[in-house]
This record gives C-alpha cells, sequence and structure tokens, in this order.
C-alpha cells in the first residue's frame, strides 16, 4: 500500500528545494527538543544524533574484517589437497577467502577423534572458492580428514626468515545508504482563537506547539524502530529504512529469530552471545511491555533493590547476560507485542538534513486563521546491521 504524501505535492515535487522567498517566519527548535528527555521516547533519547547531510540522502561504507575462520564446504582427506570453502556467514566464500593468503595458518580441531592439525596455505586460486593447503603439523594421521561443515580458524600470516611480500589483504568494501524521509506536523490558529482566554493555557499557539513538539518527538522514535523504506515519487513521500527495516532485510542470518516462540532467558543470552560472537557489544533490549515483564519472573529471588521499608515488588531495568554483556531493558508503550530487538546503539545514529532537523515555520495568513508548519528531515544510519551485529525477533509469543 502507498504512503501518500501532502496533498498539494505535485509531479514537480523537486520545486520544494527552491527557495520560497523573504517574509515567513522560520524558528529553528532542534536543540530545545534535543535538550529534553522526553520519557516516552525512551529509546530515541538513548540514540545520539550523527552529522547533518547535503545530499538527497545519507551513505556510509561497510568493511567486513571476517570472523577469524573458514568454513569447509568439501571434505578433505589427504595431507596436502585443495579444499572448497563455504561462505562461512559472510555473503559469498569469495568474501571469506579474503581473510586467508599463502602463509596463513590455520587450526582445526576435530571434536570426534579428540585430535588438531596445523594447516599452512600454499595457495589461494584469484577468484576462486577453493584453497590449496598443507597440514604441517597434527597429532595423528587421521585427523587430516576435514568434515563439510567444520571451521578452521585463523592463527595468522606466517612468515619465514627473507620472506618476500604476500598477497594484498584489502577487504572488499561495501557502500550502504539510507533514503531520507520528513515528518510534519501543521498547526493553525484562528483569529478567534488567538483572541480569545482559554482555561488552564495562557497562549493557544505555544501549547499547541508544545503539543505537536511531544508528537514529532515520538513519531522520530517509532519511526526509527519500525519504518521499511518505500520509494519517493511524485505522488508517493519517501520512507527510510528504521531499524525494523534494515533487520527485516537480513532474515536470513541466524540474528534474525522468525520462529514462534516465547521470550525466555536462555534465548535472550543466546541472542546476545551470538552478536558477541559477531564483533558486537549490544547495549540494549527494546521490547513492548508484555515481554519487558518477563526479565520480573526470572530467577526472582536474585533481583535486588534498595532496602525502603515503604518498597516492595520487583523491576529490572538491566540485565547481564551470561557473556558478561550488560544490556539496558527498553520498555515500549503501545508497541507490536511480537517485536524485540537487541541492538548496539552506540552504532545506530539518526542523521538530519542539513538545516531540517527540525524546525516550525509561519506560514501566513489564510483567510481568518493563520498557519504554521513543523518539519523533521532525516534519516538513520544503522552500522553492523550487515554484519550480525545486531539481532531481532519477530514472533514472539505472549
Amino acid at each position: 500500500m502507498a504512503v501518500t504524501g501532502n496533498a498539494l505535492t505535485t509531479a514537480t515535487y523537486h520545486d520544494t528545494l527552491t527557495d520560497i522567498g523573504a517574509g515567513t517566519d522560520r524558528r529553528d527548535v532542534s536543540e530545545m527538543l534535543d535538550l529534553w528527555a522526553h520519557k516516552e521516547t525512551p529509546f530515541l533519547n538513548k540514540l545520539s544524533w550523527g552529522a547533518e547531510t547535503g545530499g538527497m540522502s545519507i551513505e556510509w561504507i561497510s568493511e567486513h574484517l571476517g570472523f577469524g575462520y573458514i568454513v569447509a564446504l568439501s571434505i578433505a582427506t589427504s595431507a596436502t589437497a585443495s579444499l572448497a570453502i563455504d561462505s562461512g556467514g559472510m555473503g559469498t566464500a569469495a568474501l571469506a577467502l579474503e581473510q586467508v593468503t599463502s602463509g596463513t595458518l590455520l587450526f582445526h580441531y576435530n571434536s570426534t577423534l579428540s585430535t588438531y592439525a596445523l594447516l599452512s596455505v600454499s595457495e589461494v586460486p584469484g577468484g576462486g572458492v577453493t584453497v590449496a593447503y598443507d597440514i604441517v603439523a597434527y597429532s595423528t594421521s587421521a585427523e587430516v580428514e576435514i568434515a563439510v561443515g567444520e571451521k578452521m580458524y585463523i592463527l595468522g600470516d606466517v612468515a619465514n626468515e627473507g620472506s618476500g611480500p604476500k598477497k594484498d589483504k584489502s577487504r572488499t568494501r561495501a557502500t550502504l545508504s539510507n533514503k531520507l524521509m520528513i515528518l510534519r506536523k501543521d498547526i493553525q490558529i484562528t483569529g478567534s482563537m488567538a483572541a480569545t482566554d482559554f482555561h488552564a493555557v495562557e497562549d493557544e499557539l505555544r501549547h499547541q506547539i508544545q503539543m505537536r513538539l511531544k508528537e514529532m518527538q515520538r513519531d522520530r522514535e517509532m519511526t526509527i524502530l519500525l519504518s521499511k523504506a518505500v520509494a519517493q515519487s511524485a505522488t508517493v513521500a519517501g520512507v527510510m529504512d528504521g531499524v525494523f527495516g534494515f533487520l527485516y532485510s537480513q532474515a536470513a542470518n541466524t540474528e534474525v529469530v522468525n520462529t514462534s516462540a516465547a521470550l525466555t532467558e536462555t534465548g535472550v543470552n543466546d541472542m546476545v552471545a551470538a552478536l558477541y560472537e559477531n564483533n558486537s557489544t549490544p547495549n540494549c533490549l527494546v521490547l513492548p511491555t508484555t515481554q519487558a515483564r518477563k526479565f520480573t519472573t526470572w530467577d526472582r529471588d536474585k533481583i535486588r533493590t534498595t532496602p525502603d521499608a515503604r518498597l516492595a515488588g520487583h523491576f529490572v531495568t538491566k540485565y547481564l547476560t551470561d557473556v558478561g554483556v550488560e544490556i539496558e531493558i527498553i520498555m515500549m508503550r503501545q508497541f507490536p507485542v511480537n517485536l524485540g530487538f537487541v541492538l548496539d546503539s552506540d552504532k545506530i545514529h539518526p542523521r538530519a538534513k542539513k538545516g531540517r532537523k527540525l524546525f516550525i515555520e509561519k506560514l501566513g495568513l489564510d483567510g481568518d486563521r493563520t498557519r504554521y508548519q513543523i518539519l523533521s528531515e532525516f534519516s538513520l544510519e544503522m552500522r553492523g546491521y550487515d554484519q550480525g551485529q545486531h539481532g531481532m525477533w519477530t514472533s514472539l509469543t505472549g
């Protein structure tokens, strides 16, 4: 279903980028909003804004060093052989092979035989998906068998005395991007309203601005968390990828769990451990109220609060996982009950269009009323989503 834009949008929508002329009353209120930590937007309060952009989208570079191992795709049964390599979670076998060169030392352990082997890479064919190797040390001759799916861990690129230069190991870089999108709120004050003394409201315009700013802040948080990219056209408003959109594109990764299941303590620990293995240190868990409350039922006897004769009950705001990573539990109001995110907020930054982070502008008189608009044009930079450094559950049960 299309996301429609303003009814006044025409086929010449790029004309909105031109100067609208003098005589407008425009006030930038973004700084005031940033300094105000609104209790109804706990996740947005945790994020820091990145640099503004003058472009039509934002871009950043992603360069994967690799996970430090390669995975066998075929069975090796001799001490000197060529072995086909799996992608090893890196997308392609070619990308996985960028981690090794001639002389790279690999460690393999066969848990069935309780034996080890050290492998020295002798050749990495250009553009291929195989690696030639020699087994240089092993505990028994039976160890030369390497089964499909087993890992060979990279110890380093070993060089002998007087060695020459080896293959360059520059990694393939990817340019990632996200669209800019516009959120708006409109206010109109009639001449009669401006001249009326309202109960408990000293200034109707100021009151409406404050309320619309709160609403804008809530909208920005929900957009950052739940939006999915929609292409812009003359009649359709462009929408950026939010956290959900980025992770939804990685549905094949094990860090995106689509199976229907209840949120469990084991499940949380397993997710954080998987992200930690992928060189991430997640620091927050974003959950709807229904799911966040489950933390109070796990090991309730171990929950600690400051002794206070006036206070009873249980409430968990932080959780120390079994890999030693502490995560903050961010409980969201009015949030999809089946969704949950494990995120590293240090890798997530909203980025605004230059000069359009948030401002209020007087549009002028329209008959016996004065119109104002509040606009925010921004996008979201989410580093590490393509490297398994953030996690998501999409089908949590109650």
